[in-house]
């Protein structure tokens, strides 16, 4: 096996590979170009890195099927590329954790007594002990902890030598997936980031650096930091805002620990500007952390052991890039004769019926004369209906049914922590909104939305762009004053409205809108502008079809049934200072800062619901997100809009540029011709294409879960159904 090294690595590493057997070249200054050359021209099997970026092109340029980061991350590697060419990617998580630890240590000491400014001023011929006897001393101090990992536990441990109480968030926690009364060392649990930053003395930064990390300590994090708090990041530089860490080291005089800078240089040296260094209270180190012997030590061996794996079993340590869980559905068992062919029998026949296999296992019987193959099989878009009904007998680790466990119970906060954390990532729902789940439907949010935010002496602007949105207007003007912004009820709702038709108020409570309608099959392509005032959105029937800029609405409010789950839970998310108008006169099971301050648990909440919406936000990570299922929906629609213009024997009721991705609709040339085409879909399967009965025609539903194999049918249909009556 053909080994390339392209970076610094220990000769300890360099000598176990070789003894592994591997042919290494060991070539630690290739960089972009030159690294592309040596892959393809040493035809290496295995390329190892440690800082090194590793780009699309150079994993496209020889023969790689292993790529090694001999350190903890993995973010300077194209992983998507890798995963598309079937190339393992894996890295060495944990081995540098105590050398981390160590510097962080190291960073919060210096801010404390200031090490820097004192060996600088002596450099400089002053003794100025009179300055520098003031320091605040470390023990005592609250130790803020965001994230919990193998580094995370290290800087507890050294925490705790000193003296120093522990309040921490992690996604470990926060999941259920460990308890932190379990920890070896003493510490408290905080519910958000933001909670850490306010309950701390010293925050200190160990996150991996993923989709759901990004920028996640920013200003709203920040800014709850105490004046004179200590800081510290020795992880990556994108999970920290760093403009807005310099706005509170100028304005609450906080002293800064960095190791991580968005604008490194690639090589091990180079100019470096960053204007955060400038900064008095800020001290920086040149991204050393895993940078001692032992770290490095603890880093090559597990190098060798990866590859050394990989080599002698085919089996890689680590890999970062498998799929958790397949779309496979189903599972295929063949006992067979061990011969040749007999399994490219049986995939030629799964081929021919357009199945795909997704992963399969041979075990071959004592004797090699039997077999029996194991075959998982993706038939249908991967579907919860399996795990619901395995749960409905005994929810795993509760011994009971999903149906009988408290909603009080540990198993059910799990549920809940997990569906919102989902939700939370799902959408990139910033700290300073809450996720509530709620009851009574999008008919109950019409009228809860007027009772928390339309305070006495405003008024609220509703845009009327379907039937719910009317239903809305209704209720609203039952509790106060409502503007209608615009309206296309005369246009029978066939689109939206336009921004150049809005008419807002001045300062207005909120504005209203509905993303997309049902029933007239309408959507919103980009959100109404609407300047400061607060925008609530009803998104009942898309939410979670596409991604969603929750940072462009004050409150976002779905009934679950359409995308997210079962009917019966209801999922608002609300901006924490529109919490404040909900006054305290008001019936209390309809006050969102009651369920906000009760996390959704101040009545019986709808479990088995929140369950089921739990296991689709799941599924929806498992697609890819909110990218990839739009990608997958916009591909749906476009088949079937396509279809329904192609010859004018359908005509579709929307204007062309509001269509709905959700509900395609669309009419015959008469409604008898209408019912004949319900009437004969319905024997070929095709169920529920009758239009709501207040607009009649034709509407076809195609939810996220709906398949593309469902669209093609229907395609087909609409096509026979023309010949043979057009």
């Amino acid at each position: 096996m053909k080994v390339l090294v392209a970076d610094k690595f220990e000769q300890s590493g360099l000598d176990g590979l070789r003894a592994a057997g591997c042919d290494v070249s060991f070539q630690p200054d290739l960089k972009d170009d030159a690294l592309t050359t040596a892959i393809r021209e040493t035809a290496a099997d295995v390329l190892v890195v440690r800082s090194t970026q590793v780009t699309a092109a150079m994993l496209e340029a020889g023969s790689l099927s292993l790529v090694v980061r001999a350190g903890a991350g993995y973010n300077t590697i194209d992983v998507a590329t890798a995963s598309k060419r079937g190339i393992y990617v894996s890295n060495c998580p944990g081995k540098n954790a105590i050398a981390v630890a160590e510097l962080a240590f190291a960073l919060l000491l210096s801010l404390d007594r200031r090490v820097p400014d004192n060996v600088a001023e002596l450099r400089a011929g002053t003794w100025n002990k009179k300055e520098y006897s003031k320091a605040r001393g470390v023990f005592g101090l609250a130790l803020g902890l965001l994230g919990y990992g193998s580094i995370g536990q290290e800087m507890a441990k050294r925490a705790h030598a000193f003296g120093m109480p522990i309040v921490v968030w992690s996604r470990r926690f926060a999941t259920g997936r460990d308890d932190v009364t379990n920890q070896a060392v003493p510490m408290q649990l905080a519910k958000s980031p933001g909670e850490v930053a306010e309950r701390c003395d010293v925050l200190s930064i160990h996150l991996a650096l993923n989709a759901d990390t990004k920028q996640l300590v920013n200003a709203s994090v920040l800014d709850k930091l105490k004046p004179g708090s200590y800081v510290i990041n020795t992880a990556r530089a994108e999970v920290v805002d760093y403009s807005a860490l310099a706005k509170v080291v100028r304005e609450k005089n906080v002293r800064v620990g960095l190791d991580v800078f968005a604008g490194e240089p690639s090589a091990a040296t180079g100019e470096f500007n960053d204007a955060i260094v400038a900064l008095k209270n800020v001290y920086g180190t040149h991204h050393i952390g895993a940078s001692t012997d032992q770290a490095q030590e603890a880093i090559a061996a597990e190098t060798v052991r990866i590859v050394s794996s990989y080599k002698d079993t085919g089996k890689v340590p680590n890999v970062v890039n498998l799929a958790k869980k397949t779309p496979a559905t189903h599972m295929l068992v063949v006992r067979h004769h061990d011969r040749p062919g007999v399994l490219a029998h049986v995939f030629n026949h799964l081929r021919s019926g357009e199945i795909n296999v997704q992963e399969t296992e041979n075990t071959i019987f004592e004797g090699a004369h039997a077999a029996v193959a194991r075959i998982n099989l993706a038939v249908l878009p991967l579907s919860v209906l399996e795990e619901i009904q395995r749960d409905l007998l005994a929810l795993p680790g509760a011994g009971m049914s999903i149906l009988e466990i408290s909603h009080r119970s540990k198993q059910f906060e799990a549920i809940l922590a997990t569906a919102e954390a989902d939700i939370r990532a799902l959408a990139d729902i910033p700290a300073n909104y809450k996720v509530l789940f709620l009851q009574g439907g999008a008919s109950l949010q019409f009228s809860m939305v007027p009772m928390n935010l339309l305070t006495p002496g405003t008024t609220a602007d509703y845009i009327d762009c379907g039937s719910w949105a009317e239903k809305a207007i209704k209720e609203a003007k039952k509790i106060g004053s409502v503007n209608v912004a615009a309206s296309t009820k005369e246009e029978n709702y066939s689109r939206v409205p336009r921004q150049d038709e809005l008419k807002l108020t001045p300062g207005a409570a909120y504005v209203h809108m509905t993303s997309n309608n049902t029933i007239e099959g309408t959507e919103y392509k980009e959100l109404p502008t609407v300047g400061d005032v607060p925008l609530v959105s009803d998104t009942s029937s898309d939410m979670f079809s596409h991604p969603i800029n929750v940072t462009k609405h004050a409150l976002i409010y779905s009934g679950a049934q359409k995308n997210m789950g079962p009917a019966g839970v209801t999922v608002v998310i609300i901006r924490e200072d529109l919490l404040a108008r909900s006054q305290k006169s008001m019936p209390t099971m309809l006050n969102y800062a009651v369920h906000a301050e009760n996390g959704s648990m101040y009545n019986t909440p709808p479990a088995f619901a929140v369950y089921t919406l739990g296991l689709v936000m799941k599924w929806l990570r498992a697609q890819g997100g909110l990218s990839a299922i739009q990608q997958v929906n916009e591909r749906k629609a476009a088949k079937l809009y396509a279809e329904i213009d192609r010859s004018g024997f359908y005509r579709g009721t929307a204007h062309k540029d509001c269509r709905s991705l959700m509900n395609v609709t669309f009419r015959l040339a008469t409604e008898d011709l209408e019912k004949e085409f319900v009437k004969h879909a319905t024997s070929a399967g095709l169920d529920g294409l009758k239009g709501h009965r207040s607009v009649g025609g034709m509407r076809a539903s195609i939810y996220n879960a709906f398949p593309e194999e469902g669209v093609e049918a229907l395609v087909a249909f609409m096509r026979e159904f023309e010949r043979s009556r057009g």
